[in-house]
């Protein structure tokens, strides 16, 4: 075992000279399994594994780069000289863990390595090396000061996290880049933070969707045209995994004015991030080639145009404009965002965030958005965030509120939209949750025509009238009842836009 032991010393020196017996994949995937443990329990590498993975892909180059799934475009060359290992967008990152190594092209390369030492012999070294170091990682913590250690930190305090977030928004180095946003493929050819700004004077609309909210987002587009939204639009998405080719086929040749993009193949870490869910949201806006960006759901349908809202005077003051859900912010809330936010003179909202609607101005917001994007990293929402929060939804709001930067939201309460029911005497408006502004304009509500679209794709939601919150009830679909208001009426113009939608997704999902 003396192979391995030796390396553990040139660690400084980023890629060992000493040579190894055999540049195996077989090591390799162990070291990956190692490393995912050690990620999992502390967030931390052992970054002493890392100089013998540098100096396979410096032997064997093919060997690892086969083991991938995916192309790995990390050559031995700028793996070894950057000490940055093997790109995970690409597939599997033995460095980190991240990824899946593919078994079967491991024994393929296992049998063309030079036979330096016997297959069977390696097999039984490694098969001891595997439990020792796993009992070596867990009863010390003998290599947790390595310098390849520490450029993946995961925040389990958030006081650090805010600390470091405004260190970072005044003096924005390398290290803390790196330290903030290890998720950023940093080398010349990729981008860095700064080149997430967008076009200058730029607006558009950012649509998130994966396969299974394609058919509301197919919907939710050909909406858009029917109210005549003048905005550019851009779906946005996260590897082939989540939205199929033959999805983004379907999107290019109905809708060639519209950009599609794939966040995994624009320097974002795909297998670090995870991105499948709500938490894609806040990355979307960050790459998103707009400056003011507009982001919706894909479930999301307008009474008026989408850009009204650029124009609302608190988003001007602001450079944001959010939307307010039906929970109320709990105490318990507030202690938790007290316990890290530092010297901020912001009051809390009252409610919750709904995040069907954003918008964002990166000109002037560009680091509350960064901070918006660690809440929602992989470990970060896992470990913290989602324990506290439902999805992404307040973390836009926090975001800015850690960073001491100004936010707004329309200054209205939340309504209702759907069918007229009866219960126990009450008139009630069962469907889904409305948005309106201070003059009582209605604006946008999620869920579609759909009544419940996780449930059953197939069943419409009879869409008659609307009324202000009043008392909520949420089973399957939300029902609203308020003693002191009726229902309300569509106007004519309103309703012909219902009926549009109504025949779209009948369209869509072949109703």
């Amino acid at each position: 075992m003396g192979f391995f032991w030796d390396t553990k010393f040139h660690v400084e020196s980023c890629c060992s000279d000493s040579p190894t017996p055999s540049s195996s994949p077989l090591w390799a995937s162990i070291v990956s399994i190692l490393n995912s443990h050690s990620i999992k329990i502390t967030g931390k590498t052992l970054g002493f594994l890392n100089p013998l993975l540098y100096q396979m892909a410096k032997e064997c180059p093919n060997c690892l780069k086969d083991i991938t799934v995916g192309n790995n475009k990390c050559t031995s060359t700028i793996c070894t000289n950057q000490c940055k290992g093997f790109q995970a967008a690409c597939g599997w990152d033995p460095v980190t863990g991240l990824g899946s190594p593919n078994i079967g092209n491991i024994l393929k390369n296992m049998a063309a390595l030079s036979k330096k030492i016997s297959r069977k012999k390696y097999h039984l070294i490694c098969l001891i090396i595997f439990p020792l170091l796993l009992l070596i990682y867990q009863c010390c913590s003998l290599y947790n000061d390595s310098p390849a250690i520490t450029q993946r930190k995961i925040y389990l305090n958030f006081t650090e996290l805010t600390s470091d977030l405004r260190e970072y928004f005044s003096n924005p180095s390398a290290n803390l880049t790196e330290k903030l946003f290890p998720w950023i493929y940093y080398s010349p050819n990729n981008r860095t933070v700064n080149d997430f700004k967008g076009e200058k004077n730029s607006k558009g609309i950012v649509i998130c969707t994966g396969n299974e909210h394609f058919g509301v987002a197919l919907v939710a587009i050909k909406a858009l045209e029917i109210i005549e939204n003048e905005l550019p639009i851009e779906v946005i998405y996260s590897t082939s995994s989540d939205l199929s080719q033959e999805n983004q086929d379907i999107l290019r040749k109905n809708y060639p004015n519209i950009r599609l993009i794939d966040l995994s193949t624009m320097s974002f870490n795909d297998n670090y991030l995870k991105l499948r869910g709500w938490e894609i949201k806040s990355y979307a806006v960050l790459a998103s080639q707009f400056e003011q960006v507009l982001l919706i759901d894909a479930d999301v349908l307008f009474f008026e145009k989408p850009s009204i809202l650029f124009q609302h005077e608190l988003y001007i003051q602001t450079g944001s404009l959010f939307f307010h859900d039906r929970p109320i912010i709990t105490k318990g809330h507030i202690h938790w965002i007290e316990s890290f936010s530092i010297q901020s003179n912001r009051t809390y909202p009252q409610r919750t965030q709904e995040s069907g609607v954003v918008l964002i101005d990166k000109s002037r917001l560009f680091f509350g958005l960064l901070a918006i994007c660690k809440l929602n990293d992989y470990h970060e929402r896992h470990r913290i965030t989602y324990e506290h929060l439902y999805g992404d939804k307040d973390t836009w709001w926090i975001g800015l509120h850690m960073m001491n930067l100004s936010y707004s939201f329309v200054p209205t309460m939340t309504a209702g939209i759907g069918q007229i029911g009866k219960k126990k005497k009450q008139t009630i408006i069962c469907g889904h949750l409305l948005h309106y502004d201070e003059q009582k304009t209605l604006l946008w509500w999620n869920g579609g025509i759909l009544k419940n679209r996780s449930q059953n794709k197939r069943d419409l939601l009879n869409i008659e009238a609307w009324n202000v919150e009043g008392q909520w009830r949420i089973g399957i679909y939300s029902c609203l009842s308020n003693n002191e208001q009726q229902p309300r009426k569509f106007t004519s113009r309103q309703q012909q836009l219902l009926n549009s939608y109504h025949r779209i997704t009948t369209e869509v999902f072949h109703i």
